[in-house]
């Protein structure tokens, strides 16, 4: 049993190594450039910080004044 899930935990480490290479480090080593998937990931990630920035400025700047 332990011998299985040692195999799916290196078969997960397996396909997320190789995906982060496909889809985020080859494109810019190639000079290809953007995908549909390194720009979803990204988008949401500006989203979150933006909505992360709006919530300290919401939160705590105007404790200040």
């Amino acid at each position: 049993m332990n011998l299985n899930n040692n195999k799916i935990l290196l078969l997960n480490k397996f396909f997320l190594s190789n995906f982060i290479k496909k889809y985020f480090i080859s494109p810019f080593k190639e000079g290809t450039g953007y995908n549909i998937i390194n720009t979803t990931v990204y988008a949401v990630l500006l989203a979150l910080i933006v909505y992360f920035i709006y919530y300290l400025i919401k939160n705590y700047f105007l404790i200040l004044f």
